[in-house]
């Protein structure tokens, strides 16, 4: 599936035009991941949003008790993440870190906020 597909399947850009796909899909980068690859870590600057392609990726959040992590959720091929830093403007939540080989497209923040504000070039 091409970048500007993934990225207009996604229910958060369905309502976007093909411009600010396209916009989106030419900013955006492809990472390949191995097994325990960190995406972010919780507490950091939101940088990007990211698009699973292939694999899966946990998110999790760290116990201050006993400094053991706990998954909230799987993310798999077609799933956005990391957007809720990027629309509150806080640091990351919780972290994101592969637990299989994947791909995910990185999609960077200024880029998605230009399109949400309407400075998209």
């Amino acid at each position: 599936m091409a970048h500007e597909e993934l990225i207009a399947s996604s229910s958060f850009f369905a309502n976007a035009g093909k411009t600010a796909v396209t916009s989106l899909a030419k900013a955006a980068t492809e990472i390949s991941l191995v097994r325990g690859d960190v995406i972010f870590e919780e507490g950091s600057a939101p940088a990007a949003m990211f698009i699973v392609i292939e694999g899966r990726i946990a998110i999790a959040i760290a116990n201050e008790v006993d400094a053991r992590e706990s998954v909230i959720t799987q993310m798999g091929a077609g799933e956005l993440f990391g957007d809720l830093g990027i629309l509150d403007g806080g640091p990351r939540s919780a972290a994101a870190r592969a637990i299989e080989p994947s791909r995910v497209l990185r999609i960077p923040a200024e880029t998605v906020l230009n399109l949400l504000t309407g400075d998209a070039d």
